[in-house]
């Protein structure tokens, strides 16, 4: 999936969405390993995932977005 990233949207984005990592090690570890989030853990997290988001949608070469 990294190489197609690469292939269809730029580098700088792709590198964004791959530093999501620690965005779903916290997810996963309290869905599976039942971890406790902090309320500012949890704000944290939705702030990044909007930037992601945005920066995405808001990105020249996007596929399938309309501005």
């Amino acid at each position: 999936m990294i190489f197609f990233s690469i292939e269809v949207l730029p580098v700088g984005l792709v590198q964004t969405i791959l530093n999501l990592a620690p965005f779903m090690t916290l997810i996963i570890s309290y869905m599976c390993l039942k971890e406790t989030l902090k309320g500012l853990e949890i704000v944290n997290m939705i702030v990044s995932f909007i930037g992601v988001l945005f920066m995405v949608y808001f990105s020249e070469n996007a596929p399938n977005v309309t501005k």
